[in-house]
């Protein structure tokens, strides 16, 4: 997920510029979506089938199911922002010449965009949790544990994008990448059970 923000945070600044609306945009689609994707499914996952055993394999399938609507919506919103200047161009022969509506149009449609896939990563690891989490009295020594290997993969992705994937690869092939990398941890949980 920290790899498409910091990519998605480079390719907005192409659009707003280097200021802070850019970074602002992308923090707060990511924090709403996590937020809302988190509670919406996390709520879901408990209700998922009455039987732990099902319940356990259903939360593993919707989990696939979401990383590859992860991958497609990550993929498809990567390759419009890169393009974002030109599809924004369109609007601006409709939109009168005011630099904040403007700005405003910009802000609405890269939060709402965002606010889609974004949404879907938040669903994750309560999804993963329903999976992992095999015994009520271990509770809190499994979920920190997934937790802090959540943690420790995100803070991995931050340094790996900075430093390496985009330099070598560029902003684009960076965020494809972390595409297909969902597209295979989908299919990987789908075709566990």
């Amino acid at each position: 997920a920290l790899i498409y923000e910091i990519v998605w945070t480079r390719m907005l600044t192409l659009v707003f510029g280097h200021t802070v609306f850019s970074i602002s945009i992308v923090l707060a689609a990511f924090m709403a979506g996590l937020g809302l994707g988190s509670y919406l499914f996390g709520y879901a996952a408990d209700r998922l089938s009455i039987n732990s055993t099902d319940s356990s394999t259903n939360a593993l399938n919707v989990y696939g199911l979401i990383e590859i609507l992860i991958f497609v919506n990550g993929a498809l919103l990567s390759l419009l922002f890169s393009n974002f200047s030109g599809v924004y161009s369109l609007f601006n022969s409709y939109i009168p010449e005011s630099a904040n509506l403007q700005n405003l149009l910009k802000i609405f449609f890269s939060f709402t965009l965002m606010l889609i896939p974004t949404t879907l990563m938040g669903a994750t690891l309560p999804l993963i949790t329903k999976y992992c989490v095999t015994n009520d009295k271990r509770i809190g020594k499994q979920v920190s544990l997934l937790y802090a290997l959540n943690t420790l993969g995100a803070a991995f992705g931050c340094i790996i994008t900075g430093f390496f994937l985009i330099e070598t690869f560029g902003v684009l092939q960076t965020v494809l990448f972390a595409a297909c990398i969902n597209l295979l941890v989908g299919i990987s949980a789908m075709s566990m059970y």
